[in-house]
């Protein structure tokens, strides 16, 4: 039977939609944002302190304006500092450090900062791909409190959803209405390396000036190559998958279809979305649309915390646990499923795919 998906952080009142069945946000190009989405969602990001700023006025000889005769650039650095932190918008914190280089300097990690801070804001979250015709009180072990159960099912919640409307009998409460505004909220996403973002902020910002020539004569568009995808997630070091939950980790270079097809968390082709994705489904109906897989729609990672991240950071943070490597059962059950759609040699076809 068709069902579409959506993607719920139930315990974080979030969701973003594919408005999809599970074969449409597999398999097809025109989904593969969506789906790489979940990467965005999950994988966390480097701070500014973590990296290198480039940039011609991120220097030092900038760093101490005490003996400017205008009086903002008296106080000290820290109170600097602390205005920008302040500053909640990042027009606001863009517009304050077009007044002069050297605010200019200060305002290059803190834009870093507030633009990651809109990365990975699922990172050890619960999550689950939830189906639309799962049915009442079918939630993934774990998920869920029975306290927490009932109390979802009140009339007032009921009568926002509008459930039971149209029935004789009020309609339960189900996980895919976690779906909908009135039990969570669209989760989104600071991606400003892509498409215009950059240069419609920093036009906006010069234009809120009455006066342009307050705006200093300086490289600031030049600057925001600081803010490319790759600055947040570098590409030159290998990051994993993990299960926060029961302690598995995937790697990249063993889902990876070849080693070139990595970009850091991102990897054409099969990534970590369609690992994830491949188990944490949950419906209370078989899903038809791929060859008939029942337990694709039962995942046994449903309702599981993740976060995607370094592998350096990994090893780091988790010194004295045990932690097991999945990556081999996890391609195998990928290797299921794509061969179920395109045959044996569908390794090739989704190389041929990425490389056309």
């Amino acid at each position: 039977m068709w069902q579409q998906f959506c993607l719920v952080a139930p315990r974080a009142r979030k969701y973003r939609h594919f408005r999809a069945n599970l074969e449409q946000i597999l398999f097809e190009r025109d989904l593969i944002e969506k789906l790489e989405d979940l990467v965005y969602l999950l994988a966390v990001p480097l701070k500014s302190h973590q990296r290198t700023i480039s940039s011609s006025v991120y220097t030092s000889q900038y760093t101490n304006m005490n003996n400017s005769p205008i009086g903002i650039f008296r106080l000290p650095r820290e109170i600097h500092l602390k205005i920008f932190a302040e500053l909640a918008d990042a027009r606001d914190c863009t517009t304050l450090g077009l007044t002069s280089v050297y605010f200019w300097s200060l305002a290059l990690p803190v834009l870093h900062d507030k633009w990651a801070a809109y990365l990975g804001p699922w990172a050890g979250e619960k999550i689950v791909c939830v189906g639309d015709l799962v049915k009442a009180n079918d939630y993934p072990p774990g998920l869920f409190s029975d306290a927490e159960i009932l109390s979802f099912d009140q009339p007032e919640i009921r009568a926002a959803l509008d459930l039971g409307s149209f029935f004789d009998e009020p309609k339960p409460v189900t996980l895919y209405d976690f779906s909908v505004f009135v039990m969570g909220r669209h989760q989104r996403l600071g991606t400003i390396w892509k498409g215009t973002e950059e240069t419609e902020l920093l036009i906006r910002c010069i234009n809120s000036f009455a006066d342009h020539s307050l705006v200093f004569n300086g490289p600031p568009k030049h600057d925001f190559k600081n803010f490319k995808e790759h600055c947040f997630y570098p590409r030159d070091q290998p990051w994993v998958l993990r299960n926060l939950t029961t302690k598995e980790f995937v790697r990249s270079e063993a889902i990876a279809l070849k080693p070139e097809f990595i970009q850091g968390p991102r990897i054409r082709g099969i990534g970590f979305p369609h690992v994830i994705l491949s188990r944490i489904c949950w419906s209370s109906v078989p899903n038809a649309d791929i060859g008939g897989l029942t337990e694709i729609t039962r995942g046994v990672w449903a309702g599981h915390c993740f976060d995607i991240t370094q592998l350096s950071k990994h090893i780091e943070m988790t010194r004295g646990e045990t932690w097991i490597d999945v990556s081999s059962e996890v391609m195998d059950d990928i290797s299921r499923i794509w061969e179920r759609k395109y045959g044996p040699d569908w390794q090739e076809r989704v190389i041929e795919n990425i490389e056309r």
